[in-house]
């Protein structure tokens, strides 16, 4: 590349990130937020104190099509410390992994037993779009909402979580999340090894 094309496409490149940092600090600026939030938004690192876990998380496998999550405040036993969260299951924190295959139809069920509106976004799973928790699609605090999708893609690992508008990061960090395995033949004809016994066929 020729020096003059070079400092070109480099002042370009800086221009949008300037741009970029102006037009954040508007924002922030007409949303009431003060200078050092601004620059603290752009700067700062977000502290994260590592857990001293001496036992595992619990991920209960669940197969078939027919299931229900239910919402609700519990509590969880942390590391010896009961903590209170939000769970799918009573005493627990993080949701059941489903484990089905390419073609299966899922029919599952979610009960809201919260005070407040939730749904479940299916991470990458291909689905109808009124299928995969838009936070358009809500259930209400003690209503429920039937999702039901059939699998067609490959097999892979994804996870699912609430996705409510201003409320997904609450949820999802207090313990309202779980993972999706999807099989498929073309996987089980390489017989990988599995490190997790139970979840073997």
């Amino acid at each position: 590349m020729q020096s003059r094309s070079f400092l070109k496409m480099s002042g370009l490149r800086l221009g949008s990130v300037i741009a970029s940092s102006s037009a954040i600090g508007f924002i922030a600026s007409t949303t009431g937020c003060k200078k050092d939030y601004r620059m603290g938004l752009m700067t700062k690192p977000v502290p994260v104190t590592e857990g001293d876990f001496s036992k595992l998380l619990s991920f209960p496998l669940q197969t078939g099509s027919n299931h229900t999550l239910t919402a609700q405040s519990t509590t969880a036993n942390l590391n010896g410390t009961n903590i209170p969260v939000l769970g799918y299951q009573p005493n627990s924190i993080l949701g059941p992994t489903f484990r089905a295959n390419k073609g299966d139809t899922m029919n599952i069920l979610l009960q809201n037993n919260l005070s407040e509106h939730t749904n479940i976004h299916w991470h990458v799973l291909k689905i109808p779009a009124m299928m995969d928790g838009h936070p358009d699609q809500l259930a209400n605090a003690g209503s429920t909402f039937h999702y039901q999708f059939t699998l067609n893609q490959q097999a892979g690992l994804s996870w699912y979580h609430p996705h409510p508008h201003e409320k997904t990061g609450k949820q999802v960090f207090k313990g309202l999340a779980g993972l999706f395995i999807i099989n498929d033949a073309e996987e089980a004809a390489l017989n990988l090894p599995s490190a997790i016994p139970q979840w073997r066929k």
